[in-house]
Parts: structure tokens; C-alpha cells; sequence
């Protein structure tokens, strides 16, 4: 029997269109919660919206 392909959505395609164009960044927690990190790295880069930010709270999770 022939596979049927799977659909892409048009608005999840959009919507990696989109965050194509978005900077993204990518730190480690370490010892502060993953909030406070992303907000000490917000401030001391001087990052301006829209941005995403991956924080890595440990080897298994990660934050966005």
C-alpha cells in the first residue's frame, strides 16, 4: 500500500518562518533559577525584543 505524506501546516510553517528571523540565545542557568538567569543576561547584553532564550536549567531540561 502507498504512504500517505503527512500534511504541514501552513501556520506552524509560518510560524518557523518567523522565529527564523528572531535572534536566539542560548545560557546556562547555573546557580540562580532559570527567570533570574535570563534576566541577568537580558540586562548585562543589553538584548532588545523580540528575542528568544534558551536556558539550559540542567543536562535534561531546557528552558525557553
Amino acid at each position: 500500500m502507498a504512504r500517505r505524506r503527512k500534511r504541514k501546516s501552513r501556520r506552524r510553517q509560518e510560524g518557523r518562518r518567523i522565529l527564523e528571523c528572531v535572534p536566539q540565545y542560548s545560557i546556562s542557568s547555573g546557580e540562580d533559577k532559570p527567570v533570574t538567569a535570563a534576566r541577568k543576561f537580558i540586562h548585562s547584553e543589553g538584548i532588545i525584543p523580540p528575542a528568544l532564550l534558551l536556558v539550559k536549567r540542567n543536562e535534561h531540561t531546557t528552558d525557553r
